[in-house]
């Protein structure tokens, strides 16, 4: 009878440490209220977290494959070509605000920074990470208003007062 013995708890001790790095991984991915994806150098999503779902009102089934152009409205497309796909493709990276179109048909605003990603065993493909500012953008929107109902308003005084100022 031989025996043969290998000590293989440092290799058993690896696996558990990758095993929890993985499920560290997941919950940073799933449970970030940051919205991430990934898509393809053609903009065919490959994954996204629940933050995203949530967001736009679609399932993670419903996105995944999709390009990217078909949540982005008609008049920007060529942006998303011209500008978005051009530039993260030549530097690397790219950041910027942007609006997608959600499934209900509302409009939202993102702030986002994407960056590609080249790994030797596989194609390349682009991370994206990113906010809702839609409420910002609205808010900002309202403030030029209102400043400029409010300098309108100035200006009527002023000619109000200039008037009541040449009558006395």
């Amino acid at each position: 009878v031989i025996g043969y013995g290998l000590n293989i708890t440092e290799r058993k001790q690896i696996e558990d440490k990758l095993i929890v790095n993985e499920k560290r991984y997941r919950d940073l991915f799933n449970y970030s209220q940051a919205l991430i994806w990934t898509h393809d150098l053609e903009g065919n999503l490959l994954s996204v977290n629940p933050s995203i779902c949530s967001a736009v009102g679609y399932s993670s089934e419903e996105l995944i494959g999709r390009n990217l152009k078909e949540f982005v409205p008609e008049e920007k497309v060529s942006i998303f070509d011209s500008v978005y796909l051009k530039e993260v493709l030549s530097t690397g990276k790219a950041e910027g605000v942007f609006t997608i179109v959600c499934k209900s048909g509302a409009h939202i605003y993102l702030l986002f920074q994407n960056y590609m990603v080249e790994e030797t065993s596989s194609t390349p493909y682009i991370i994206g990470f990113s906010q809702d500012i839609t409420n910002r953008i609205i808010a900002e929107k309202e403030l030029i208003k209102a400043k400029e109902e409010t300098e309108k308003a100035s200006r009527v005084k002023e000619v109000f007062l200039a008037n009541i100022s040449h009558e006395i």
